[in-house]
C-alpha cells in the first residue's frame, strides 16, 4: 500500500488542478452562487457565537422565527472556521474540488485490496477507473457548480470513502487495529452525516461490519482489545451523533427536525402537506437513474437530458397529489457503462466464487444501495445525486472487472476502452448542466461562452 501513495497524491494533485481549471474555465477565479447560501455564511456565524447566517438567499435556506438557516451539515463550515476567524472565504468550488480530487485518490488506493492483475496493465486498469469517474460528466458537473449541495455530497462521500479504505485495511490486518486506527475510523463515520445526513444508512452498515469483524476475530485478538474498540467506536459514534442532535435542538427546538419541511423551496406546500420522504417516488426516481433514456439531438451536445417538474392531481373521491420532477437523470448504465460491472462481483458470489472477497463486495454493495434508496425517495432526481452513490459502485466494477481479467474472459484493453467510452458517453451531462443551470439557478458558469 505504501507505494500507492505516491501515484494517489499524483492522482490527488493532478484532478485538483483539473477541477479548478475545469469550474473556473480556466481562470481560477471562483464564483459563488448568489440564488443559494454557501458555508462561508455559516463559517462567519459561527465566528460571531451564532448558527443563524446573517444573509438572507431566496431559496434553499430554512426560514424560522425569523433567522436564516442552512439545512445541510455543519461539518464543511466548521472546517472553515480557520478561514473565517482571519476574515477569509474558502471558495466553494475550491472546497468541492478538495473533496472530489480526494475521493478519486482514495478510490486508487481502495483498488489495490482487490487484487487486480500485475505490472502495467494492472496499473493501468486501477488508475483508469477512478481517472474515468474523475473525467465523467458527473464528476465534472459536480466541479462546474460551486453550491452547497456539491459540497454536501462530495463532502459525505469523501469520508465514506475513507472509512471503507480503512475498514479494507483493517480486514486485511484481521481487524488487529491500532486506538489511533479505530479513532481515525470513527472519526471519517462521524465526518459523513455531519456533512449530508443521508449518508448516516452507509455509515451504520460500515461500523456494523466492523463490530462484525471484531467479534468473528474476538479469541485472536482478546476479549479486552475487542471491547476497547467496540467502546472507543460507539463513544465517538455517540458523541458525534449527539453533537448532530443538539445542533438540530439549537436549531429548531427538536432534536430530529433537521429543518427540511421549512425549507424555501418550490415544493415547500407541497413538503408541508404531503411529506417529504414518499415510498411512491420509488418507481419514477429509480426508472430515472436506472432505466430512462436520453433523447438523440442532431446538435451539441446529441443528447438531451430531461429537464421537468410533474404535478399529478388524484381525480378520485380521496384528494392526492404527486409531485415528481427530473433534472438531467437518465440511467446511469448507459452513460456510465463502467458502473454496469458492479453486478459482476455479486453474480459471482451467487454463484460460489470470489467467496475470499465476499465482506469487501457485500459492504459497500449494501451502502450503495441505501444511499440509492435515501435518495430515490425523495421528490425528485438530480444529476448531482449520481456521486451519492457512483464512487462505491466504481469499487465494485473495478472487483468484477479484475475477476473477468483474472478469469482470462475479457482482456484488460476492453476495460481501458470502455472507460474512455463511459467518459464521453457522459460529458453532455455536464454540458447540457452548464446550459440549463443558467436559467434554472440563475448562475452563468464561465464555461457557458466555451460550448454556446
Amino acid at each position: 500500500m505504501k507505494s500507492a501513495r505516491p501515484a494517489a497524491l499524483l492522482l490527488f494533485l493532478v484532478f485538483l488542478a483539473l477541477y479548478c481549471a475545469w469550474g473556473t474555465a480556466g481562470t481560477f477565479s471562483f464564483e459563488e452562487v448568489s440564488l443559494f447560501p454557501n458555508n462561508n455564511m455559516l463559517a462567519r456565524a459561527f465566528v460571531q457565537g451564532h448558527l443563524d447566517i446573517a444573509e438572507h438567499p431566496s431559496t434553499d435556506v430554512v426560514e424560522k422565527d425569523g433567522k436564516v438557516y442552512l439545512y445541510s451539515g455543519p461539518l464543511p463550515a466548521a472546517l472553515r472556521l480557520p478561514f473565517a476567524l482571519v476574515g477569509l472565504d474558502v471558495p466553494t468550488g475550491l472546497a468541492v474540488a478538495l473533496f472530489l480530487a480526494g475521493t478519486l485518490a482514495l478510490l486508487f488506493v481502495v483498488l489495490a485490496r482487490f487484487g487486480p492483475p500485475g505490472g502495467r496493465a494492472g496499473m493501468a486498469l486501477r488508475l483508469a477507473f477512478p481517472a474515468a469517474l474523475g473525467l465523467s460528466g458527473y464528476g465534472l458537473l459536480m466541479a462546474a457548480f460551486p453550491t452547497f449541495h456539491h459540497e454536501a455530497i462530495a463532502g459525505a462521500m469523501f469520508f465514506l470513502v475513507a472509512a471503507f479504505a480503512l475498514y479494507a485495511r483493517f480486514s486485511a490486518q484481521g481487524f488487529f487495529v491500532s486506538h489511533g486506527g479505530i479513532i481515525a475510523f470513527a472519526l471519517c463515520l462521524s465526518a459523513a452525516p455531519a456533512c449530508r445526513f443521508s449518508s448516516s444508512y452507509a455509515v451504520g452498515v460500515l461500523a456494523a461490519a466492523f463490530l462484525v469483524g471484531l467479534w468473528k476475530n474476538r479469541e485472536r485478538l482478546g476479549a479486552g482489545r475487542v471491547q476497547a474498540q467496540a467502546a472507543i467506536l460507539a463513544g465517538l459514534g455517540a458523541l458525534s451523533l449527539g453533537a448532530l442532535l443538539a445542533y438540530n435542538q439549537a436549531r429548531f427546538g427538536s432534536p430530529l427536525d433537521f429543518g427540511i419541511l421549512l425549507q424555501t423551496s418550490v415544493y415547500n406546500a407541497y413538503w408541508q402537506e404531503h411529506g417529504f420522504f414518499r415510498y411512491d417516488y420509488l418507481p419514477f426516481n429509480l426508472w430515472n437513474l436506472f432505466f430512462r433514456l436520453p433523447e438523440v439531438t442532431g446538435s451539441f451536445p446529441y443528447l438531451h437530458l430531461p429537464m421537468y417538474r410533474l404535478v399529478c392531481q388524484a381525480s378520485g373521491p380521496v384528494p392526492d397529489a404527486l409531485v415528481n420532477g427530473n433534472e438531467l437523470s437518465v440511467s446511469v448504465f448507459l452513460l456510465f457503462p463502467l458502473a454496469a460491472l458492479f453486478a459482476v462481483p455479486l453474480v459471482a458470489l451467487a454463484r460460489g466464487k470470489m467467496a475470499e472477497m465476499r465482506q469487501m463486495i457485500l459492504v459497500p454493495a449494501a451502502m450503495a444501495a441505501l444511499q440509492v434508496l435515501a435518495i430515490a425517495s425523495t421528490v425528485n432526481t438530480v444529476a448531482r445525486f449520481y456521486w451519492d452513490f457512483l464512487p462505491l459502485l466504481l469499487i465494485l466494477a473495478f472487483a468484477g472487472a479484475g475477476f473477468l481479467v483474472r478469469e482470462k474472459r475479457v482482456p484488460v484493453a476492453a476495460f481501458l476502452a470502455l472507460a474512455v467510452a463511459s467518459v464521453l458517453l457522459s460529458f453532455p451531462v455536464a454540458v447540457q448542466a452548464v446550459y440549463e443551470y443558467t436559467f434554472w439557478i440563475r448562475f452563468r458558469s464561465p464555461l457557458f461562452s466555451w460550448f454556446f
